[in-house]
């Protein structure tokens, strides 16, 4: 099992990696992680910051089975159209400080 470190409120600890992708916003290219915790959701991760982006629903599980990368890239296309890419790059691009 691959694991990726990410940021929780305790502090660091290392999740499951299911997937990882590239994603375009607003033009700029970023990295993401598809990660899960024990007992917890499975995560969309900012791979340089190792921050949670987003939850993926079970919903959106269940469209995409077995494939975290659509799952994933659902979410985020969801989340770019509710908020705006300049805001999502915005917040990305001031919390790049891997921990």
């Amino acid at each position: 099992m691959k694991t990726f470190r990410v940021v929780t409120a305790a502090g660091t600890a290392d999740a499951q990696q299911l997937a990882t992708f590239a994603y375009y916003i607003g033009g700029k290219q970023y990295r993401f992680v598809v990660t899960r915790l024990p007992l917890c959701p499975v995560v969309v991760t900012h791979r340089d910051s190792g921050l949670k982006v987003r939850e993926i629903p079970h919903a959106t599980q269940a469209a995409c089975p077995g494939n975290y990368v659509d799952a994933a890239r659902s979410v985020l296309d969801a989340l770019v159209a509710k908020v705006g890419a300049d805001r999502v790059r915005h917040v990305i691009d001031t919390r790049v400080t891997k921990p």
